[in-house]
């Protein structure tokens, strides 16, 4: 297998390279340029650095950590010990300098020598405990009874949910709402409703506070404050979100087949060594109520999940990523690299076929045929394109059903970087010249200019 990376290792923009890093201040939480105002205190969103480098990654997880101890849970620091203990070379530096510095603030304050000095004394071991490689015993194959929930000892997760719903009268919406966990105490969601019949874009980019989020390591069964998941099947899943102060929903969905396993086995071989494992529920049978501004409706309709989690090097670079459900009962994964100039780099292509049949396999081609500038953010996106893969020889014309579907940072503190990720219409063209029709989500980073084919 080549160097493969994954799609969403993007959006860990700096917080564990091999390059050295620097040790927090003594006292973080002391630090007022290090931290801004509280955002949504009642939802227990957590107050962040004012711009989100590797340092201030540190200094926020040693502040977390500290916060939870003075208010008597111990949660925070078990959840750094337990990571700290299986993170390979990569990530020694960032381990070794929360730890560093928590056990120096703790020592360092006589009310808490008695209760916590078992608690340094398990850091400072910690600390001279070599740190392992990643050996090929490491991959182990993906378990679903095991492998859908939480996997707290990596540094990087996500459970990602997209899908379109309409309503008795046949009015589109389509959603998203997507978990992160940064090991070991960063937690955040992006959720997001597009409103096609009144092209509106509603989204929101939230963190929360250690003590307002929940894994299950059992099942897949999280919540951020009020954004709740549930696993109620072997395949099915219960979601229940707010968004904005307009919208509420309430679905249930069940898998009406197999998931793919990206690459054929789950398994993403990373950059230097490390590791992502990768599966995506790519077609959902969907029932549940949407409200809007107060009023519920019953909708029904089809979702997408992927469920990806691993160590990974943080990359700056952009990317493309299409997820087609067409109506013939085929799907498609289909996720590319590229420097923001355009310049191409890896691309893969993954899907079950009308048979369920798997699909995997390098390389497609991608034509830009419709671009937005956004007028908040000045940068550039696409919003029509016709993607062909040289695998099955099938076309694809995909557009957008509204352009205003970015996904900005508008916090200066904000980890992920701006991106699109819309709500689409899907055309398939077959070799012999029929076609299908279907919907997808897409999502990508902005490009510098204007290119076509390639």
């Amino acid at each position: 297998m080549s160097r493969k990376v994954s799609l969403l290792t993007v959006l860990l923009l700096g917080l564990t390279a091999c390059a050295p890093l620097s040790p927090p201040p003594a006292n973080p939480a002391a630090n007022p340029a290090a931290l801004i105002q509280a955002q949504n205190a009642q939802n227990g969103q957590e107050p962040l650095p004012a711009s989100f480098n590797e340092k201030q990654y540190l200094d926020l997880s040693v502040k977390t950590i500290l916060e939870d101890l003075d208010q008597g849970s111990e949660a925070s620091l078990q959840a750094y010990l337990d990571w700290g203990k299986s993170q390979p070379e990569y990530f020694k530096g960032s381990r070794n300098a929360i730890g560093a510095q928590v056990a120096q603030t703790l020592r360092s304050r006589s009310a808490n020598a008695g209760r916590l000095a078992g608690r340094v004394a398990e850091i400072e071991a910690l600390l001279k405990t070599p740190v392992k490689g990643v050996s090929p015993e490491a991959y182990k194959p993906i378990d679903f009874n095991r492998d859908q929930g939480a996997h707290k000892s990596k540094l990087a997760e996500w459970w990602y949910y997209t899908g379109h719903l309409q309503t008795a009268e046949g009015r589109p919406y389509g959603y998203e709402l997507c978990y992160f966990r940064v090991a070991p105490v960063i937690n955040f969601a992006h959720l997001a409703v597009t409103d096609e019949k009144n092209q509106t874009f509603t989204y929101e980019r939230n963190f929360y506070r250690p003590s307002a989020v929940s894994f299950s390591s059992e099942k897949n069964k999280v919540g951020y404050g009020p954004l709740l998941s549930d696993q109620v099947g072997p395949f099915a899943y219960t979601l229940q979100f707010p968004l904005g102060g307009r919208f509420k929903l309430n679905l249930r969905m069940e898998a009406e087949k197999q998931p793919l396993m990206i690459n054929g086995n789950g398994l993403i071989d990373m950059p230097e060594g490390l590791d992502s494992y990768y599966y995506s529920v790519t077609r959902m049978k969907t029932v549940g109520t949407l409200e809007v501004d107060g009023k519920a409706f019953p909708v029904t309709g089809q979702s997408w999940m992927d469920h990806q989690w691993g160590h990974f090097v943080a990359l700056r670079i952009g990317w493309d990523w299409f997820s087609f459900q067409m109506d013939d009962g085929s799907e498609y994964n289909l996720f590319g690299f590229r420097k923001r100039n355009g310049e191409k780099l890896e691309r893969y292509v993954n899907g079950l076929d009308s048979r369920s049949k798997p699909i995997h396999g390098e390389g497609f081609k991608i034509e830009r045929l419709q671009w937005w500038k956004s007028p908040k953010t000045g940068r550039l996106y696409v919003t029509r394109w016709r993607v062909h893969l040289p695998q099955t020889g099938e076309s694809f014309e995909v557009e957008a059903v509204q352009a205003d579907q970015e996904v900005a940072a508008t916090k200066p503190y904000d980890i992920a970087p701006t991106y699109w990720e819309g709500r689409c219409k899907i055309t398939k063209i077959r070799p012999d010249g029929s076609r299908v029709s279907g919907m997808g989500y897409t999502e990508h980073f902005d490009y510098t200019r204007q290119i076509g084919a390639d």
